[in-house]
Parts: C-alpha cells; structure tokens; sequence
C-alpha cells in the first residue's frame, strides 16, 4: 500500500490511506506508522489531518523518540526479554526452537516448521510462571482471585479484566522488564475490586507503587518496541 508523507512545519509524518465501509473517517497509529481510514463519504484525509496536525505531530514525534530509545536497548542478533540481553541464536542447522533462560539465549530456525510455535510457547511458559507468582502475592494483599487467566498474542493493549473476573494478559509482557509486568498484572487485578479508574482505584494504586504515572510512560515506550521491534519477528516466525 502507498506510503505518502503529510508535512507540516518541518516534519514529515509517512501515513497510508485505508477504505473502509464506516460513518466516520479516523486515524490510528498501528506499529508506530499512521494509518488513514477513510469513511464511506470521505472523498480524501486532507481535511482530517489538517484538522488534527496538532494531534498527528505529537504522536508520531513521541513514538519516534521511544522507538529511538529501544534500539539503544541491544545489539543485533539479541532481543529483550524480562528486561533482559538474550541472545539470538538462528539458522538452518537449528532442529529445535528453544528459550533458555538461565542461559539468556533463543534457539530457532527461521524456516524451520514448528519453530514458530516452539518459540511462542517457551516464551508463554516464562511469562506464566511469573504471572502465577504475582497473581497469588497479590490475590493475598487485595483479597481478590480472578476466575481465569489468558496469555494472549494479542496487539492492542498490556491487558484487560472482564466482568467475568477473567484476566487477559498480553503475552508481549514476557519482553517487559520484570518491574512493569508485575505492575501491569497488579493493575489488572486491582480491577476485581474497582472496575473504573477513580478515587478509590488510584489510592491504592498509589499506596502499592508510589509514582505510578511514571510507570505508565515507561510502559508507553516499551510498547512501540514490542509492536515494531525485533519481538514481533520472534512472535511471528513464519513456519514452512
């Protein structure tokens, strides 16, 4: 699809145009690019980005700077996991897709059929070892224990708590540094008690990790690396 540039001041933002059959035309930012999606009435975006240029440079200003930042994170051939340097090991030669934690090393075949999944899954059982962990430390202090727990790959948010007491978690936490994903499921859990963001939700929130809003903004910034960097390869190994 057509990349074009919108300009403004001395900024150039790349954005491509999506149409859809909806009321409304939007803007999204997916993987750290903006996305154009034109209405049914919409003849062109001109006049959506112009009225939101504010809105547009803002944005792509900021995630340009986070991703800046992660790639100062590691070198190539290494990944973060757990806030951690682990080591890339790739190639044909590779039979079995491994993570080897205590090692801080990943083993796999880019085309190698299952390698994929053996990556996925190896980085699945890291994460829910520790959610396991913080959700009992937690479930103690709040008094709360969900219904259920899912690891999902999923691309929109860290995680979710439903009206069935089920906590969705995003398994790119696994990439987070430990501080972040434990204050993500904390903030999950806390929603068994408090469904809404208000007074009483944030006292606690407060009370549990003094300064939070800060954790937030770093959480902000990791979340353009694990869309756009190198774990989403790892996510998405392609299998013959």
């Amino acid at each position: 699809m057509e990349v074009r540039l919108f300009r403004v001041g001395g900024v150039e933002v790349p954005y491509r145009v999506e149409r859809r059959n909806v009321k409304n035309t939007r803007l999204e930012f997916r993987k750290g690019e903006l996305w154009v999606v034109l209405g049914r009435w919409e003849r062109d975006e001109g006049g959506i980005l112009r009225d939101k240029q504010e809105w547009v440079v803002k944005n792509h200003l900021r995630i340009q700077e986070a991703l800046s930042e992660s790639g100062k994170w590691h070198g190539d051939g290494e990944v973060m996991v757990g806030g951690e340097v682990f080591r890339l090991v790739k190639g044909g030669w590779v039979k079995k897709a491994e993570v080897r934690e205590g090692e801080r090393i990943i083993r796999f075949n880019p085309a190698g059929r299952g390698h994929r999944t053996g990556v996925k899954n190896g980085l699945k059982r890291m994460l829910v070892r520790k959610v396991n962990e913080w959700v009992e430390e937690f479930g103690e202090r709040l008094g709360q224990k969900p219904e259920m727990i899912r690891i999902k790959n999923q691309r929109t948010a860290w995680g979710s708590c439903s009206s069935r007491r089920n906590l969705n978690l995003n398994l790119r936490l696994v990439f987070l540094p430990d501080k972040l994903a434990r204050y993500v499921v904390f903030h999950e859990m806390l929603h068994l008690r408090y469904m809404s963001h208000g007074k009483r939700f944030k006292a606690v929130m407060e009370k549990e990790f003094p300064g939070w809003q800060g954790l937030e903004k770093e959480l902000a910034r990791w979340w353009y690396y694990v869309q756009k960097g190198a774990p989403e390869g790892l996510l998405e190994l392609k299998s013959t």
